[in-house]
């Protein structure tokens, strides 16, 4: 049961992180290769860095190509709504496909973070709370951060909303119940807490204190 709930949410959260993907490529007027590159880097970026950090290789995506086909799908379809509608000029689709792709990507980032400390644990490494809680928060963040990089912006986890807090939060809570009170309830507990965070600040807009120059 848990393995279902857990694989139609990374399904999800592939599709929405995907999604941002495509639709940045877009902003930044990119060609087809370029939208379909960011799609994918958003999607599998986070987990492929994860399993390299661990010595997994080769990484889970590039074994089972499946999620990338899905982040693949994704981006062709973005590609193609962007030729028959002009997504920067009318707001209200946009408004839409955003509102869409921030929900998918809170899921997206609760899943990937829970997954990628399941990740660490399941191949050894679960005496270590740094490095578990650690590669946790960068499955499902590191997708992002590249694609900002490659699309030469500042990454969003460093600007904008509270991101990488919700993981970091959602992931050492994960830890430490799947600890203590087992596997089941240490993922429902962990990506709870991750969407409630998200949500709230993406509702009321918070943000961590901004370092200003005089």
């Amino acid at each position: 049961m848990v393995d279902t709930i857990v694989f139609i949410g990374e399904i999800m959260g592939t599709a929405a992180f995907a999604l941002f993907g495509a639709m940045v490529a877009v902003e930044r007027r990119m060609d087809l290769l370029g939208v379909l590159l960011l799609a994918i880097t958003t999607a599998v970026g986070g987990g492929i860095i994860r399993d390299l950090l661990l010595g997994a290789t080769p990484p889970l995506a590039l074994q089972n190509p499946f999620f990338i086909l899905i982040a693949v799908a994704v981006a062709l379809l973005v590609f193609g709504v962007q030729l028959r509608k002009n997504l920067a000029q009318d707001g209200k689709f946009a408004r839409r496909l955003y509102a869409l792709a921030i929900f998918g990507d809170t899921l997206g980032l609760a899943v990937f973070t829970v997954t990628g400390v399941n990740r660490s644990i399941a191949l050894g490494y679960g005496e270590n709370a740094f490095l578990s809680i650690f590669v946790g928060v960068l499955t499902g963040v590191g997708g992002g951060v590249m694609r900002d990089v490659m699309a030469s912006r500042i990454p969003m986890i460093l600007r904008r909303e509270i991101y990488a807090v919700a993981s970091l939060a959602g992931g050492v809570l994960y830890y430490y119940l799947y600890r203590w009170a087992g596997e089941y309830i240490a993922l429902f507990c962990g990506a709870a807490v991750i969407v409630a965070v998200r949500t709230v600040a993406v509702r009321y807009q918070l943000n961590l204190p901004v370092a200003r120059s005089k």
